[in-house]
């Protein structure tokens, strides 16, 4: 925050306090104050306190409506497990995220409409506390001028708080009104196909959400200019697998029946990678050669032939 104070001599002085962070290090405060003497010094920060199992879980919203499903979703998980749960109304991206970050908010679920430029900031403080912000379904957000909006919500989560982070997405992926977001890009959400659907692992390795074109012309069951049949997908989270080293799971087609093996490996997002490349990277780059193998078999004549000949299905 800026403020702008009138000293002894009625001269105008600004002081911006400044909240910084570096992955590995935490985060720092500065103050900067604008007179004559341009002073920058270090500013104190409030306490930091993380989540502990059994706490009070304190989840902060906006007053929008367009919160309220998402909010639903968080309470009946939540009390459902008898335990404690206390509701925020705050105002600002920022400011949301920065409670979280300093421990005084657990969780924040933010609406369908903030952009990057509310939450790139807020963000990097809190992924250097050792915190977590993602989209709806457990997705890191995009930082990518494709798209500015964060349309798929925004959930973060205070240090200690991992396991509530991922509760609270995963019943979003099985949760018809959140899975709805996705209907743009083919997602079929009615019926049983919405109860827990993988779409954190159908993504681009950008983490764009994958459509049911792209899959159908992978196939090579569709024409560039659409004119099959094919209108969407379903996912189901029972088909995933979900690895230390990658993440996997099935495209079922409707109403053609088709369906597909979708593998996807995004080191930085997995937990065991990240480990790995600190204590044996030699290792992570033999399974970069490894999938490199793997995907020049899968694209190879003699793949073709083992899949047209043999009749095996690979995979």
């Amino acid at each position: 925050p800026t403020h702008d104070n009138e000293d002894s001599n009625n001269a105008t002085t600004a002081s911006t306090e400044v909240v910084f962070g570096l992955v590995g290090r935490g985060i720092g405060k500065m103050m900067c104050t604008k007179n004559e003497n341009n002073i920058v010094k270090c500013a104190t920060m409030p306490e930091l306190n993380q989540y502990h199992d059994g706490d009070t879980i304190y989840i902060s919203t906006g007053d929008s409506s367009s919160v309220t499903p998402a909010v639903d979703v968080a309470d009946k998980i939540f009390q459902s497990k008898g335990g404690s749960i206390s509701r925020q109304i705050m105002g600002a991206t920022g400011n949301k995220l920065l409670k979280v970050a300093c421990g005084q908010t657990t969780l924040s679920l933010l609406h369908t409409k903030t952009s990057l430029w509310d939450t790139a900031a807020p963000t990097a403080i809190l992924v250097a506390l050792g915190g977590k912000v993602t989209d709806y379904f457990g997705e890191p957000l995009i930082y990518n001028p494709k798209e500015l909006g964060n349309r798929l919500g925004v959930v973060a989560s205070v240090v200690g708080a991992k396991c509530e982070h991922d509760e609270i997405v995963k019943a979003f992926r099985g949760d018809k009104v959140t899975l709805s977001l996705l209907e743009r890009f083919g997602l079929n959400c009615d019926g049983d196909t919405s109860m827990d659907q993988c779409v954190d692992i159908t993504r681009d390795l950008d983490g764009y959400p994958l459509s049911y074109e792209y899959f159908a012309q992978k196939m090579g069951i569709i024409s560039t200019d659409n004119t099959d049949n094919t209108e969407s997908y379903y996912c189901p989270e029972k088909e995933a697998v979900r690895g230390l080293m990658s993440n996997a799971c099935r495209i079922h087609l409707q109403p053609s029946k088709d369906t597909a093996f979708y593998k996807r490996i995004v080191f930085e997002h997995l937990d065991h990678a990240r480990a790995k490349m600190k204590t044996a990277p030699h290792k992570l780059i033999r399974d970069v050669k490894s999938y490199k193998v793997e995907t020049s078999f899968l694209a190879s004549k003699a793949c073709k032939e083992v899949i047209e000949k043999a009749g095996l299905r690979i995979p």
